[in-house]
């Protein structure tokens, strides 16, 4: 039998509730598919990703290679992304290690 598994406020809150853009911001999106899921460096050495209409910040280079991406060798030369409304921030996931798994 599964035993309940106890999450934290922060966990909970990186929980994605639904879509919070609007159609324009979805339209667009969906008229240039190649901009969504991307990974970019900034000049400042600030790794983000590029998450339906907004651009959402890797806390640190661990959290984005621990969700399989690839660290950017080089900063974006691609600049309008920075335009892109800021989300919530993208933290390491969660690993629950337990003598009895």
């Amino acid at each position: 039998m599964a035993s309940a598994v106890r999450l934290s406020f922060m966990e909970l809150l990186q929980i994605p509730t639904g879509l919070e853009y609007g159609e324009a911001e979805l339209a667009e999106i969906k008229g240039d598919p190649s901009q969504d899921g991307r990974v970019v460096m900034a000049k400042n050495g600030t790794i983000y990703q590029l998450d339906q209409g907004a651009r959402r910040e890797f806390i640190s280079q661990y959290a984005c290679t621990a969700w399989g991406f690839n660290i950017p060798q080089h900063a974006s030369s691609y600049e309008a992304w920075h335009e892109w409304p800021e989300a919530l921030p993208i933290a390491p996931p969660t690993r629950l290690m337990s003598e009895d798994l």
